[in-house]
């Protein structure tokens, strides 16, 4: 099993995000079991799978999993911050 945790919001039209999906796609086209794991950044967010086929357009199925986010709905500062330094 492989869960793909990430700090992304889903669904959501940013090339992050279309990559992580299309990465999880192939890995269960391939058999593998995963598990997309993410926190409720946004109130647009939605851990619904059908949601998310709709949106990025596939057909393949795999687990997801939304977390509670304690952080306010919004980007901060320091996340801004965080990304740069990642990036």
């Amino acid at each position: 099993k492989l869960a793909y945790v990430t700090y992304q919001s889903f669904p959501a039209e940013t090339a992050n995000s279309l990559q992580s999906i299309t990465n999880i796609v192939e890995l269960a086209k391939q058999g593998i079991d995963v598990e997309l794991v993410f926190p409720k950044r946004e109130n647009t967010c939605s851990d619904d799978i059908e949601k998310l086929k709709n949106f990025y357009n596939f057909e393949t199925s795999f687990k997801v999993t939304m977390l509670k986010h304690n952080l306010p709905l919004q980007q901060t500062q320091y996340e801004a911050t965080e990304y740069w330094l990642e990036s």
